[in-house]
């Protein structure tokens, strides 16, 4: 078979394809059954590998916004307010059933994402780019969270080490070997938790 626009030879390839999407930015999709010129690199896709991209991609978009935190979202009654229009507009709205204000389902409840919302209002597409950045915003702020954890328990722990090992050295005047004991049993109990 021969190319339409160099006349090159066309060879049949199983091959990762790169996708942009307006949601998530470029994506690879891998394992794409296509034709590709040997001399201008032009690819052809069949109908049911282009199915098999579409679906790829929009399981990414859909995974990428639910990854988004849900504080930034609002509900139906919200975002209809925010556009000034009923909730019944906002609903039957055939822009915004073909997607283009980002939404999850939560518990049998359709939430719309603030930023995406405001920007329906302001140009008609709600649909920004999600930087990975704020995709793995909430996911960083959990990470920080563990790792501020297990730095504190980190941090008591070697006080408490520190303590312990300071009150067991010195021997103060007025302290009894009872109260050694106490301390130093409140101190063990306390870096166990």
């Amino acid at each position: 078979m021969r190319c339409s626009i160099c006349n090159g030879l066309i060879f049949p390839k199983t091959d990762s394809i790169s996708f942009k999407s307006k949601t998530i930015g470029e994506v690879l999709v891998p394992n794409i059954k296509h034709k590709a010129c040997s001399l201008c690199r032009e690819v052809l896709i069949s109908p049911s590998e282009s199915k098999k991209i579409f679906n790829y991609v929009k399981e990414k978009e859909r995974n990428a916004i639910g990854r988004l935190p849900i504080s930034d979202f609002v509900s139906l009654n919200m975002a209809a307010k925010i556009l000034g229009v009923s909730k019944q507009a906002f609903s039957k709205n055939p822009r915004i059933k073909a997607g283009l204000i980002y939404s999850v389902s939560v518990g049998g409840r359709k939430l719309y994402n603030r930023k995406s919302v405001q920007q329906f209002k302001e140009t008609g597409n709600g649909r920004f780019l999600l930087r990975r950045r704020e995709l793995d915003k909430y996911e960083k702020i959990k990470t920080l969270e563990l790792l501020e954890k297990k730095w504190i328990s980190e941090k008591k722990h070697k006080l408490l080490s520190f303590v312990y090992d300071t009150i067991s050295e010195s021997q103060p005047v007025r302290r009894s070997v009872k109260s050694d004991w106490r301390i130093g049993e409140g101190i063990e109990k306390y870096a166990r938790k």
